[in-house]
């Protein structure tokens, strides 16, 4: 919801600088179609993919890491759109 947000205010020529953890270069890779769809999907609809649901994920380390897989891809995803 960040990134969407920052998207309506930042001015033309403006600068962002986003951090997170590089922990998801640990996991296996998901896949094109995967990462499109964190990209992509509807913040209020994340919970609803198939890969981020409970019964698909093995324990804490791997949330961590999806969580991390997905604010990666949704920041390539806004910074191309924020040209």
């Amino acid at each position: 919801m960040l990134l969407e947000e920052v998207g309506k205010v930042i001015k033309e020529g403006g600068s962002r600088v986003i951090i997170s953890s590089q922990s998801w270069h640990r996991m296996k890779q998901l896949g094109a179609v995967i990462d499109e769809e964190l990209a992509t999907t509807p913040t209020e609809e994340l919970l609803d993919l198939e890969v981020l649901k409970t019964e698909n994920i093995d324990d804490t380390l791997h949330t961590y890491q999806l969580a991390k897989r997905c604010n990666v891809k949704r920041v390539m995803y806004e910074a191309c759109r924020w040209g």
